[in-house]
């Protein structure tokens, strides 16, 4: 995870997750917990864009956005809208 400051990694607990998806999420949470209110995760796993998609509205943040894919089919994902999209249509 890249950010302008550091971020402190204390307090993370320690995890069990073997798959860097769900680990992805849980660090996406902690640096929210610390004051970071916009993040940009950069993946080309659709698992990633489910969990975050799934998981945006408890991550506490005002702008979630994935880089996905590569080359000619490269986009910028708006995860906290079209989770607001979701939300909104239950």
């Amino acid at each position: 995870m890249l950010s302008r400051s550091p971020v402190e990694t204390e307090g993370i607990t320690a995890c069990n997750h073997e798959e860097v998806d769900s680990r992805i999420v849980i660090h996406v949470k902690h640096a929210s917990a610390r004051g970071l209110k916009k993040v940009l995760l950069r993946t080309v796993d659709t698992d990633v864009v489910l969990l975050a998609v799934a998981y945006a509205k408890q991550l506490e943040l005002h702008e979630l956005w994935i880089a996905f894919g590569v080359g000619n089919r490269f986009r910028y994902l708006l995860i906290h809208k079209i989770s607001n999209c979701l939300t909104q249509q239950q």
